[in-house]
């Protein structure tokens, strides 16, 4: 689920017991970040356990189907209760890269959603990177196009987890690239301090 702008998004629920929170800016404004209260609850206090919701005339309901637009409880009771739950938990899935301008990197998998830039799908990296295509002739392109494509299709790791591209990545990017976007009118806006240094190989990747 995605939220955006100043209105705060009703509370959720987590089948699982961990909930993944994914905080993105466009490092325009300066502010505090952002706060989070949650409450855990003992699975035993549902009879119908964690993955599915109790209706309040004993039958029990998938929480995939809760909060549509059916009443999916014949009592009603789910429609009582819609703020509180969410889909299931986040499950990354490794894909082959399917998007032309990444492929021939030194991986071949990427996970979806990708948490770190709040993408759902590989389609969607693909019209993004149209925007792009202009900057495929200059001489930073190269090491332009191991960072933009190491941020959007970020490597999978056997596990099904996310590896965001090694500092050093950005920081050559901006080295070759800066020169070349200055005379465009275009500043470098990636924060490259905000990804994990090559001190631990285990916590990014080279693409």
């Amino acid at each position: 689920m995605k939220f955006c702008g100043t209105k705060l998004p009703p509370p959720l629920t987590s089948s699982h017991h961990e909930l993944t929170v994914v905080f993105v800016t466009d490092y325009q404004i300066n502010s505090m970040g952002f706060s989070a209260t949650y409450q855990a609850f003992n699975a035993t206090d549902n009879p119908c356990g964690l993955e599915a919701f109790s209706c309040q005339d004993g039958g029990c309901k998938d929480l995939h189907w809760m909060c549509n637009s059916w009443r999916n409880c014949s009592d009603g009771s789910d429609k009582f209760n819609c703020s509180s739950f969410s889909h299931p938990p986040f499950e990354p899935a490794c894909e082959p890269i399917q998007v032309e301008m990444c492929q021939g990197l030194s991986y071949n998998t990427t996970a979806f959603p990708n948490t770190l830039m709040t993408l759902d799908s590989q389609q969607e990296v693909e019209e993004m990177l149209k925007g792009y295509k202009t900057l495929t002739d200059l001489p930073c392109y190269q090491p332009f196009r191991r960072l933009l494509c190491g941020l959007l299709l970020p490597h999978c790791t056997p596990s099904g987890g996310i590896l965001p591209p090694c500092r050093p990545v950005c920081l050559d990017a901006e080295h070759h690239c800066q020169p070349d976007l200055e005379p465009l009118g275009i500043s470098w806006s990636f924060n490259c301090k905000s990804l994990p240094d090559a001190s631990d190989p285990a916590g990014c990747t080279w693409p």
